[in-house]
């Protein structure tokens, strides 16, 4: 669906708040991004919960986002689904190297383009320029140069945002998944020559 005109620009997060999972790089991306002309209304919505939050809140005041970031706490899937429904963005900052992570397929379901760290599996499910970005784990300036283009362009967001929805419906639906491993299986039973 088409982000609402009226709302302000939105940045969302979904998972834990611990160290490796790179929030703080989000709250200097976003903070760095924001102060350009036309993004002091950009909002940030952190769902999740962790030992790391106090620490992450306290860097939310001292960048000077604490009146724009929401720290939601621990939500059930279909409360963070609705809290993250109207962000035009998806951040996946980890600093290590996931091997996969659901997020970014999941913001794709949800139709919101995503932007994740480049190393690890997350980047697998992006396709850059096409369904979101990628950036250099734990490298908030190209993340802000990320967040700033986009956070600028709705409409883009919407393309995008389109792009990720029909790129995870072909990829990581259980029926994309069930025909995958088919495929798989009979060109294994092919290679050994069985009928």
């Amino acid at each position: 669906p088409p982000l609402d005109p009226q709302a302000p620009p939105t940045v969302g997060y979904a998972g834990r708040l611990i160290l490796k999972k790179g929030v703080d790089t989000l709250l200097r991306g976003f903070a760095r991004a924001t102060d350009a002309t036309g993004l002091a209304e950009a909002q940030l919505v952190i769902c999740g919960d962790g030992p790391a939050r106090a620490n992450l809140e306290a860097l939310a005041a001292e960048l000077g986002i604490a009146q724009r970031t929401t720290f939601t706490g621990h939500l059930t899937r279909p409360q963070c689904e609705a809290a993250l429904a109207g962000a035009w963005v998806q951040v996946a900052p980890s600093r290590w190297e996931e091997p996969f992570g659901l997020v970014a397929a999941e913001a794709g379901i949800r139709g919101t383009t995503a932007v994740v760290s480049r190393r690890g599996g997350l980047a697998e499910q992006v396709v850059e320029g096409t369904t979101g970005h990628t950036f250099e784990n734990e490298d908030a300036d190209e993340l802000a140069t990320h967040l700033r283009a986009l956070l600028s362009d709705r409409e883009r967001c919407e393309t995008l945002g389109a792009a990720a929805r029909a790129h995870a419906l072909g990829r990581f639906t259980e029926a994309a998944n069930l025909a995958a491993f088919q495929a798989l299986y009979s060109d294994m039973r092919h290679d050994r020559g069985d009928p």
